[in-house]
């Protein structure tokens, strides 16, 4: 059976050295031993996500990043590894074209965080997705 604490040290050493694909490899691995509803999965997750972004399969990294959020949600655990899963998230769906659905992700991830420049970041994104409209008055 791997050992978590392991497989995580050698997904991160290889993220470093731009390893994508054994990173993967070592993520996947690191999930085996985690039973149940283990809040260490939120953070698993929330990395597959992001090295799928890496290797540019938006599909698998969107099921990554709302594994980890519904994960999240249901343990009540809102933290950075759940803002930057909601965040992935959000990114998966703009990248797809659903603007709905990131705008969603984005509110979700700017109720959680609590770092200034982050909230700027997400509020500029939901300006983004979500213009204001012109209302005609007529003339």
């Amino acid at each position: 059976m791997p050992v978590y604490k392991d497989c995580v040290a050698r997904g991160e050493k290889a993220i470093s050295l731009k390893k994508y694909s054994s990173a993967m490899k070592e993520f996947t691995k690191a999930l085996v031993p985690l039973k149940g509803e283990d809040a260490r999965k939120i953070y698993v997750y929330e990395r597959l996500g992001w090295l799928n972004i890496k290797l540019n399969d938006i599909d698998s990294a969107q099921g990554y990043y709302l594994t980890a959020t519904y994960q999240a949600e249901k343990l009540e655990l809102f933290g950075k590894e759940a803002l930057n899963s909601y965040r992935g998230a959000a990114y998966c769906f703009e990248k797809r074209g659903d603007n709905a659905s990131a705008a969603e992700n984005y509110e979700k991830a700017l109720k959680i965080s609590r770092d200034e420049a982050v909230r700027r970041e997400i509020q500029k994104k939901l300006k983004l997705l979500k213009p204001v409209r012109k209302i005609n008055v007529g003339k």
